[in-house]
């Protein structure tokens, strides 16, 4: 019997238990003896990395010590890799598989043990202890092991299991899986930090080149690779909206909690993340609650812009003017004619006028919100949709 330890997400040793009977079903058929099992006091917590280097959950891991019968082979030969071949190409599994992928696209197999090419559908690898190896056909394989080769199949499948033990399982959507999470005014002041700089980007709308706000957020809050210098840090004026936003959603929480059977479905979702505080790095939940976060903060600015004032033009084209103003939106055009450009628009303070500028120059020079600045009216156009608004070029911030 050989024993060896084995590290398993706990959630799933109910799964395990299910695995290991039945494998005991099947070594009770070849007269082996069943892997048995033994559960250790031992935990520790693992934590979990996608793609991006992001840190999106800790899972709490089990330590167990497995001991079962070993594959019967002549001395010196143990088993690395059973071959099934398919018509798309050769399946490969067994504990020393992943050394042997130079195999998978291989079309011609001969058996070593009786030195004839026949069509077989599979065929065992095994190594020496100068890991030379050896291929053995399936119908000669008790002829070299000197037992039925369904005990080594059985073996085979345990060995398997023992290398890949979760791999049939996503340990980020186990329900025993510690999802790290954010403060819910954490998450507010980024999102009003990204939005105020760089606009808000809905997964839906971005192409190729672009980022998500969302994903960028996450970035931000737990890519542990990502250097302090690349991280914005939100400003008191940021954190102050973050704090408007939430008692705004407190209020909302506060209406609907004797009926949240009715409730409409984006002021029950403002209820859930008020209440909880907490805002996970999962992508739907991120994503929804960056863009909430984003539309609330859309109406905050709007409502203290006056943009619900009628608007009417400034200045006359061609007129240098100074003025007080409130940026209201940022964006930036990827794909313009001569490169990126961003498209900043605002109103008037104290007025409904709103204006807009097309930045072709160094971008990233403004953020949403109150400043005083020196430009010239290019042109005038009311549009229905719109109403009036005033283009502006050469804009320079005065304060």
């Amino acid at each position: 019997m050989e024993t060896t330890t084995i590290h398993y997400p706990l959630w799933k040793k109910a799964a395990i238990e299910e695995k290991l009977d039945f494998f005991a079903k099947k070594a009770k058929r070849y007269k082996l003896q069943p892997p048995q099992i033994i559960w250790l006091k031992e935990t520790f917590f693992e934590k979990l990395y996608n793609a991006n280097g992001s840190h999106i959950a800790t899972v709490e891991m089990g330590t167990a010590e497995l001991t079962y019968e070993p594959i019967k082979a002549p001395d010196g030969w143990r088993f690395a890799a059973l071959i099934e071949r398919t018509e798309a190409g050769n399946l490969l599994s067994g504990p020393l598989s992943d050394r042997l992928g130079y195999l998978r696209e291989q079309q011609y197999f001969k058996c070593e043990h009786c030195y004839t090419a026949r069509n077989r559908k599979q065929y065992f690898v095994l190594l020496d202890n100068k890991d030379r190896s050896k291929m053995v056909g399936s119908s000669c394989l008790k002829d070299f092991l000197g037992h039925d080769p369904a005990e080594a199949l059985l073996n085979m499948q345990i060995l398997q299991w023992l290398k890949e033990p979760d791999e049939e399982g996503d340990w980020g959507e186990a329900p025993g899986a510690t999802w790290l999470a954010a403060d819910f005014l954490k998450v507010a002041a980024l999102t009003m930090a990204f939005v105020r700089r760089f606009g808000f980007r809905a997964a839906r709308q971005c192409s190729e080149l672009e980022t998500p706000t969302y994903i960028l957020i996450n970035d931000q809050l737990f890519n542990h690779r990502l250097a302090d210098e690349d991280k914005i840090q939100p400003t008191p004026e940021e954190e102050g909206f973050a704090e408007i936003i939430l008692q705004r959603w407190l209020d909302v929480s506060e209406r609907i909690r004797g009926d949240l059977a009715h409730a409409d479905e984006w002021e029950y979702r403002k209820h859930l993340f008020a209440v909880n505080r907490l805002i996970t790095p999962q992508p739907r939940q991120m994503a929804v609650a960056v863009g909430m976060l984003a539309r609330e903060y859309k109406a905050i600015a709007n409502e203290r812009a006056g943009d619900n004032q009628e608007s009417n033009f400034i200045g006359v084209p061609n007129e240098k003017i100074d003025i007080d103003v409130v940026i209201t939106h940022i964006s930036v055009e990827p794909n313009g004619m001569y490169g990126p450009y961003e498209i900043i628009k605002g109103v008037q303070a104290g007025t409904g006028n709103k204006w807009v500028w097309f930045n072709k120059g160094k971008m990233q020079q403004f953020i949403e919100g109150p400043c005083r600045i020196r430009a010239t009216v290019k042109a005038h156009a009311d549009d229905t949709r719109w109403g009036k608004q005033t283009t502006l070029i050469r804009v320079k911030r005065l304060d």
